[in-house]
């Protein structure tokens, strides 16, 4: 790794860094590993948020563990959602650990090369936290039974929906 990859990284962890704390945000950082966690109260379950800046392969990770976890026999159930819900995200991915049926979310940024601005973190972080709070609760629902796949999957049904049409 180049001098100037660091440099880019080392650039985008003090933007991180700025942004929480123009928002009065309590978080812990470690400043070696260029990473931050923090967390908020979502609308109904709160939302564990882990950034960090990979000075390798210049990305800014956020990451989210979703406070759910599907028992074995819910582990394809669980996939499926999976699958449903990234296909109708902008950006970012739920995660499905097969062997412990944890969820994490996932979401992006690469600075290769880029000027990097305050608008870039706060487009992750703000998309991030929208979607964990949008389906964190329907996940733990679909987890506990309290909420089947087809219901999961009319969620995304509409008039505009093109498989409506079919």
């Amino acid at each position: 790794m180049n001098e100037k990859d660091i440099q880019q990284a080392q650039a985008v962890f003090e933007i991180a860094k700025g942004a929480l704390d123009d928002n009065e945000w309590k978080y812990k950082c470690d400043e070696e590993k260029l990473s931050i966690t923090c967390s908020s109260q979502g609308e109904d379950l709160p939302i564990d948020i882990n950034i960090r800046v990979d000075a390798k392969r210049q990305l800014l990770l956020f990451t989210s563990l979703i406070p759910v976890t599907f028992p074995e026999e819910k582990i394809v159930e669980a996939a499926v959602a999976m699958a449903e819900i990234n296909c109708h995200l902008i950006d970012g991915c739920f995660d499905l650990d097969l062997s412990s049926g944890r969820v994490f979310f996932r979401l992006t940024g690469s600075f290769l090369e880029s000027l990097v601005t305050r608008a870039f973190f706060d487009y992750i972080m703000v998309t991030s936290l929208d979607t964990v709070d949008q389906f964190n609760d329907k996940l733990l629902m679909l987890a506990k039974g309290m909420m089947s796949l087809k219901d999961l999957g009319d969620m995304f049904r509409g008039p505009d929906d093109p498989q409506e049409s079919e």
